[in-house]
């Protein structure tokens, strides 16, 4: 035996024999495999990109050079979704649990409309994570609803929290905005949360109560206002023609080689008009020559309206305090959409801006000498 270990023929067929890969290094090599497919998609999903975007992506991984498990790669749209669907969300799903079994946690609903028209309802869950020291907030699910009732949405939110096995006796919060199918006194989504759990507390989304408070006192504005940013956008907008011819009157009295379009304001969204008014004031002396020019050439009912309120001197002081009232709702917004949580600046925040407010006509004395409450 040991004489034949030492013959050629020996040697060059254990050779052989070495080089055949062996079946850990199948296991190895397929568990790499389905890493690298789950670790794109899970790329997909927390980049929020389109579930296509894996093809172009996977044929970029095989393109790299000398990776072997990355030649290996097959990863389609449909395989994709399954992995997201019947791979991810069960585990992430099962963390959440477990997190949320030693966790108090909140529950943030709200209701929106896609582009196919069903009515669709996201579900957000937060908690404070004693494992990693901070507060989380992870989506649960978004589900289709039949339709827009207190009963459908209250029925869709519990069903999703039973099946994702979410320990409701550490539910100690729910918010949501403030229509009246969520927070109504009578018939509504909240009522209901009441009813079969006393114990967690209701809190309003701050931000839409302050949309609804610069909602309610635009009401008050003279609708000329609207009125004069939407005439201005829909203008320009439908004419690329007029949009050049404007282009001269912003070069000169701006002085700007990229002069910027003009927005439109949202239908339901006051706070949005903001930058409308904004926009317009910036442009205020290229519009009023603008609109000379177009109604000496075309003398419309319209083109005389729109260039009379340009020239009216209270229009654009009222323009002013539109873009600095809202100016500071805004800036509550926005202090209050970050990711980091800021619930315990709410007080001083809110208390801020009722100080700011009142400054703007009350005695400085009395709003400075006052304690907050």
């Amino acid at each position: 035996m040991m004489k034949h270990s030492e013959t050629k023929i020996h040697k060059r067929n254990l050779s052989q024999f070495q080089m055949q890969p062996t079946f850990d290094k199948y296991i190895s090599e397929n568990d790499k495999l389905k890493q690298l497919e789950t670790s794109i998609c899970s790329f997909i999903v927390e980049h929020d990109l389109p579930i296509s975007f894996v093809e172009p992506l996977s044929k970029f991984c095989k393109a790299l050079p000398e990776k072997s498990v990355v030649k290996q790669l097959q990863l389609g749209k449909q395989k994709a979704t399954n992995i997201i669907r019947q791979g991810l969300r069960p585990h992430f799903n099962r963390k959440l649990r477990d997190e949320l079994n030693n966790n108090f946690f909140s529950v943030f609903i709200d209701e929106t409309t896609d582009v196919s028209s069903n009515s669709m309802l996201g579900i957000v869950i937060t908690y404070y994570s004693l494992a990693e020291c901070c507060t989380k907030v992870d989506v649960l699910d978004v589900v289709q609803l039949g339709d827009w009732t207190a009963d459908a949405i209250y029925q869709a939110m519990i069903g999703v929290l039973k099946e994702n096995n979410v320990p409701l006796h550490n539910w100690v919060g729910f918010c949501a905005d403030t229509t009246n199918v969520m927070m109504g006194l009578n018939n509504s989504v909240s009522q209901r949360v009441k009813e079969n759990f006393p114990t967690v507390i209701i809190v309003k989304c701050s931000c839409h109560s302050i949309h609804l408070v610069s909602s309610y006192a635009c009401k008050k504005l003279p609708s000329s206002l609207e009125d004069l940013v939407r005439t201005i956008y829909v203008h320009l907008k439908r004419s690329p023609k007029r949009q050049k011819g404007f282009e001269e009157f912003q070069k000169f009295f701006n002085e700007e080689q990229n002069p910027k379009n003009f927005l439109a304001p949202g239908q339901t969204r006051w706070l949005s008009l903001q930058n409308c008014v904004r926009r317009i004031l910036e442009y205020w002396e290229a519009l009023k020559h603008y609109w000379q020019l177009i109604t000496f050439e075309d003398k419309t009912h319209a083109n005389e309206l729109t260039y009379s309120t340009l020239k009216n001197p209270l229009m654009k002081c009222m323009m002013e305090f539109v873009e600095y009232a809202l100016g500071l709702f805004n800036d509550f917004n926005t202090f209050f959409q970050s990711d980091a949580p800021n619930f315990s600046n709410l007080k001083t925040e809110v208390t801020r801006l009722l100080k700011t407010l009142g400054l703007n006509f009350m005695d400085p004395k009395y709003i400075r000498n006052t304690e907050d409450y």
